[in-house]
């Protein structure tokens, strides 16, 4: 299988750190953090992979190469402008073979990959999606899950006005190559505000011979995604049913702030990760 690790962002957040060097690969421990992501994948079987760079992207294919220093076939795919994470996503189709995973440039935990492939296999769904349990979810959004793990609710931190405890989005998402047709091509795109929502509200019912449920055949038309002057819309199929999350209890650390990477930093100096 193929993974996909999105590390195109600016990482305004810890600026200025990162004016000079990517989010990605800012230094934990004496090696990038994207190191040990990269590591990660290979523990979990993963030796093909694309990364999907932007900003300050020959910092890290100069760095990495072609990934046969660390025992990885690595590809890449750059992005001119930002497109968002499901821009990002899309821009890489090419290099997409079948069902791949993805993943948050700036997160990192310990989900065994095979036990998430397993239940998303289970489950025939389209996207499965790793959630993490966190006391305040107003940082990162809120993941609603109903008792069989399919997701009913996706709110983004924006919405969220009050801390509060619960499931938030765990930077690891398991799609089958289908949901690259949901993603409009060569415009900002995110996946979290833009596409995920849509998976889960149904908005019309007409024929899809795309992708076809074995009791039924319906679509969604989904929202129009503006960028700047430009608008597209797009028929989709209604694959709400097929939207889980796997829970996952374990470490969990996304470095997009100072006191996260510190933190992180801290973790893998004592070697406890």
């Amino acid at each position: 299988m193929q993974a996909l690790i999105l590390c195109g962002g600016l990482g305004k957040r810890l600026r200025p750190f990162t004016k000079k060097t990517p989010k990605s690969m800012m230094p934990i421990a004496g090696k990038p953090f994207l190191e040990y992501l990269i590591e990660f994948l290979k523990k979990n079987g993963i030796k093909e992979m694309i990364l999907c760079t932007g900003y300050l992207h020959n910092k890290i294919e100069d760095y990495f190469g072609s990934g046969r220093q660390f025992g990885m076939n690595i590809r890449y795919s750059h992005e001119h402008s930002p497109l968002g994470t499901g821009g990002a996503i899309k821009n890489a189709e090419k290099l997409i073979r079948s069902r791949f995973f993805v993943l948050n440039g700036d997160s990192y935990i310990n989900l065994n990959l095979k036990s998430l492939l397993a239940k998303h296999l289970q489950n025939k769904a389209i996207v499965t999606i790793a959630l993490t349990k966190v006391k305040d979810v107003s940082r990162y959004g809120q993941v609603t899950v109903d008792k069989k793990g399919k997701i009913i609710d996706f709110q983004e931190k924006a919405n969220l006005k009050y801390k509060k405890g619960g499931y938030i989005n765990a930077g690891i998402y398991l799609l089958e190559n289908k949901t690259l047709k949901m993603i409009p091509p060569k415009i900002n795109c995110s996946l979290e505000k833009d596409i995920f929502p849509k998976l889960i509200e149904a908005v019309q019912e007409c024929h899809c011979e795309e992708f076809p449920m074995k009791s039924e055949r319906r679509t969604v038309r989904s929202l129009a995604m503006t960028e700047m002057t430009k608008e597209k819309v797009i028929e989709q199929p209604l694959i709400g049913q097929r939207f889980y999350g796997y829970k996952y209890k374990g470490l969990f650390i996304d470095i997009g702030i100072p006191r996260s990477y510190r933190e992180f930093n801290k973790l893998m100096q004592r070697k406890t990760v």
